[in-house]
């Protein structure tokens, strides 16, 4: 008989749970611990926790046990339990407590029960569960679907039942159960983990492990958090710290998937092929005539996939538990089979098989050529473990540092940052003489360029001040790297102190040509002006080709900043876009593409830059600060859309983190010519004086943002600062010639020209832009002479501008340019036809508008762009020709014509 405390407890509401901070182990399973706690805590509940083995069903049965707000008892089958009836049954009604039901077990005889008669069983034993009253109770039972059939059967039966019994019920079973014995109770899938959730788990299980090793861990264990737990306890320290290599495929432990569900014939199918990374199609034809039904079943299911010529298992995790299922003996005799099988089909692949039978170290040269072709391909996984078994062969990899650094290389233009760093550590600790250490670091600065990292500036100029004597040409260009890193940060004073004392290490006439040195010392002079000026002569310099790809990288830039834009266009084309036979990696691409971009843009060919930004939208999901300021610039320019904000906000975030001057000034400026696009000028004015003072520091042809403030200047009506911007900026034109700077020049000269000469000047600006073939800048021109026409009342030249202008943008596709002829706001409309108005001009419409809204004088100077004392001899005129006798008489005629909509 039930005490008052059990019986109370029953007839009471379950208390509410407090928030559930998941541990590591329990990374990716918030969802599902909620829907199996919020079941549990419903009287009568039964629910099936549905997963592979090694995906945390018992982990989560386990933390539900430890929140649950009632009673939890646990059950779990004892392997030789599957081969006597009822026992898991009376195994699971024993661990209750309820001495009636133990004695009704107990007294069960039943040798073989037909299922009619588990059923009665289960009936009998329904019956006594809800006789009386009992404590409200969490029954949690793991691997249900390892007891015997009888078991299943009754649990089934019990769990649809529940009510009035005190019993609630929590299965944990694998798949293909809830299709048989577990049919029709309500489950939840526990899924496997992405990516990040894999990442996390292992973390937090070995903090200290190196990246790039729990990274491998999780793609070797599928997403599943029991494998990536039980295969991080059995790596050795040195394995977690990624100071020794991986045997892959990894062994596993004891959570490897059960393989009892597949046919016989298909284990041993896919044993054959868990012997490596991939196997070659062509060699497993005799295999897929023998078993081509149940291969292409194989390939059609997803388990495995076809690579061009080879054919792989998809799951990391399910190719472990193959491989390791077998004894050492039978893995020996499939490899040396494999190795028979691969010959004259894959080199590779044969010295993979022909190793693990004799762990050759003469092959670790042969699987690093082998892998640097595999990771060319695009098969990163399988050169992966290559390198690794390489790496296994031979302790102490001095021997084959040059072979391990040009996997590295290799690497890093895959963006493979992770495992080139991983085996640029070995290389490093490998390294005996100053050339292979140099080597080192210089693909550690390549990486951090090409991931946007910081690169460690010290250690360079230790290595570059330690080997200046022995190894001079290595600590150049060591130097000679750091210094266009540092340019392109923004550091232009550490820039030039780097690339000089590249030069006292290596004279200039020891420098070769085309050498890294060179062209850093090129990039920095057309940045900041103190080398030669550059010229618009494109040199396309053919022998670039040949250089290095990061020289080559180097070099574009140089040539873009030199206004070299064909030799810059061909040289990222040939690094990008025109090579299929070299795949490179997203960050390289990105990279390349972005640089790209810029050099069409600077050399006014908008079409083409809004195409390559196209495609490198493709490629960029993770936005940087120069690919941010890409996309607003086509979505403003070229898109005319909403979007452009959005993006300019987050690269102002992006810049300030940054806190790299350069960056940010050229934001500025960007934001400064939309802003003037748009016709906001007290914006444009804003952002563009805070660029000019940053300007000032570099030729006036790298920020590309003077003319753009003459004129924001001059459309305010500040024309003693323009005049002062104008003749300032043809100063340092005049020091630093460009081909963009006589454009620009000419165009804010002839905004502050004086009365007498701005037809002229507009007209011979206009003239050499025409002669340049720079369209783009002969709209802007176009523009700005309209509005200076407008200033002098010449509307119908103004106009005639206007459409010139317009269609020069509409060549180029610049439609936000285009929009802001259409859309300006236009002080200057058509003349009204009225017998007193149409007397008037365009201009003195215009101030007759201003004075009817009340704006003073000196406001309505500033409004239309004009000096004091042009308004007030518009007024004057304005007051001739409608016959006014004063300001007030005048304004009395105002309401009369805009009764007849004339005004």
């Amino acid at each position: 008989m039930p005490n008052t405390r059990t019986a109370n407890k029953r007839l009471s509401r379950s208390p509410a749970r407090h928030p559930f901070a998941a541990p590591s182990q329990l990374a990716g399973r918030n969802e599902y611990l909620d829907e199996v706690l919020n079941s549990a805590e419903t009287p009568a509940s039964a629910i099936l926790v549905v997963g592979v083995l090694g995906s945390g069903r018992s982990r989560l049965l386990e933390t539900v046990r430890a929140h649950a707000s009632v009673r939890s008892v646990w059950a779990a089958p004892h392997p030789m339990e599957q081969y006597r009836p009822l026992a898991g049954l009376s195994l699971a009604l024993n661990v209750t407590g309820d001495h009636r039901l133990s004695e009704y077990i107990g007294a069960l005889k039943l040798s073989e029960p037909t299922p009619d008669e588990t059923l009665a069983v289960a009936a009998d034993l329904l019956a006594l569960l809800q006789s009386g009253s009992r404590e409200e109770t969490l029954l949690l039972i793991d691997d249900a679907d390892q007891f015997d059939q009888h078991t299943q059967l009754a649990l089934t039966y019990l769990a649809g039942r529940l009510t009035n019994t005190g019993l609630r019920m929590v299965l944990a079973v694998r798949p293909e159960s809830t299709f048989t014995a577990f049919a029709g109770i309500r489950s939840v899938w526990i899924s496997r983990l992405d990516r990040a959730q894999c990442m996390e788990l292992a973390h937090g299980i070995a903090p200290n492990a190196d990246a790039q090793t729990l990274s491998m861990v999780c793609d070797a264990c599928g997403g599943l958090p029991g494998m990536i737990t039980s295969t991080l306890a059995h790596l050795t320290t040195d394995q977690l710290e990624g100071h020794a290599p991986l045997a892959l495929p990894l062994y596993h432990g004891p959570e490897g998937l059960a393989l009892n569900a597949w046919e016989p014939e298909t284990v041993r199918l896919l044993q054959r092929l868990s012997t490596a990374p991939l196997c070659s199609l062509s060699a497993m034809r005799q295999v897929r005539d023998i078993d081509r039904d149940r291969f292409e079943q194989l390939t059609s299911q997803g388990v495995l996939e076809i690579n061009g010529s080879f054919v792989a298992i998809r799951d990391g995790a399910l190719r472990s538990s193959l491989y390791w299922s077998m004894t050492s003996s039978q893995r020996e005799e499939l490899h040396s089979l494999a190795a028979i099988e691969e010959e004259g089909h894959s080199r590779g692949l044969v010295l993979w098989h022909a190793d693990h039978g004799k762990h050759s170290p003469a092959a670790r040269d042969s699987l690093l050529d082998e892998a640097i072709d595999l990771y060319q391909q695009g098969l990163a996984a399988a050169a992966t473990e290559f390198v690794e078994r390489a790496l296994l062969l031979n302790p102490t990899p001095e021997d084959m540092l040059k072979k391990l650094l040009a996997v590295c290389d290799k690497l890093s233009y895959l963006s493979e940052f992770g495992l080139a760093r991983r085996y640029l550590d070995v290389c490093r600790r490998a390294a005996r003489k100053p050339q292979q250490l140099a080597e080192c670091l210089r693909l550690e600065v390549t990486i951090a360029s090409l991931a946007d990292e910081t690169i460690d500036v010290g250690a360079i100029d230790v290595y570059a001040h330690r080997y200046r004597k022995d190894s001079p040409r290595t600590s150049a260009e060591l130097l000679a790297f750091a210094s266009v890193y540092l340019a392109v940060a923004g550091d232009l004073v550490s820039a030039r102190a780097h690339i000089d004392r590249a030069y006292r290490i290596l004279p200039a006439e020891k420098v070769a040509h085309g050498s890294v040195q060179g062209w850093a010392l090129r990039y920095i002079d057309g940045i900041d002006g103190h080398g030669a000026d550059s010229t618009t002569q494109d040199d396309a310099e053919p022998e670039i080709d040949e250089l290095p790809e990061v020289v080559q990288l180097v070099s574009g830039r140089a040539l873009m900043i030199e206004e070299h834009y064909a030799a810059a266009r061909h040289t990222f084309r040939s690094l990008a876009l025109e090579d299929p036979s070299h795949s490179r990696g997203r960050a390289w691409t990105i990279r390349v593409l972005a640089l790209s971009a810029e050099n069409e843009i600077r050399a006014g060919n908008i079409p083409e830059a809004s195409r390559i930004i196209h495609a490198l939208a493709e490629f960029a999901p993770v936005l940087t600060l120069r690919t941010l300021v890409l996309f607003a610039w086509n979505e403003a320019v070229v898109r005319d859309g909403p979007a452009a904000e959005s993006l300019l906000a987050e690269a102002r975030t992006r810049a300030r983190q940054s806190h790299q001057p350069v960056p940010m000034a050229q934001l500025l400026a960007f934001e400064g010519s939309l802003a003037l696009m748009r016709g906001d000028l007290d914006e444009a004015r804003l952002r563009l004086a805070r660029a000019y003072e940053a300007a000032l520091e570099f030729r006036p042809d790298f920020m590309r943002m003077e003319a753009d403030f003459v004129e924001v200047l001059a459309r305010r009506g500040e024309w003693d600062a323009a005049r002062r911007v104008a003749a300032r900026f043809a100063e340092r034109a005049q020091e630093h010639p460009s081909a963009w700077s006589s454009f620009a020049v000419a165009r804010a000269e002839a905004i502050v020209a004086p009365d007498d000469q701005f037809v002229a000047r507009f007209s011979h600006a206009i003239a050499i832009a025409k002669k340049g073939d720079a369209v783009y800048e002969a709209g802007r021109t176009r523009l700005s002479f309209a509005i200076a026409l407008d200033r002098f009342g010449h509307g119908q030249r103004a106009n005639e501008q206007r459409q010139s202008a317009e269609y020069a943008f509409e060549t180029l596709s610049a439609n936000g340019w285009v929009n802001a002829v259409r859309n300006a706001i236009r002080t200057i409309e058509a003349p009204v036809q009225n017998s007193l108005l149409s007397t008037l001009t365009e201009n003195e419409l215009a101030v007759l508008r201003l004075m009817h809204q009340g704006v003073r004088n000196k406001d309505i100077a500033a409004a239309l762009f004009v000096s004091l004392r042009t308004v007030e001899v518009r007024i004057t005129q304005i007051y001739r020709k409608l016959e006014a006798r004063s300001r007030s008489h005048l304004l009395t005629l105002v309401p009369e014509l805009e009764q007849t909509n004339s005004f």
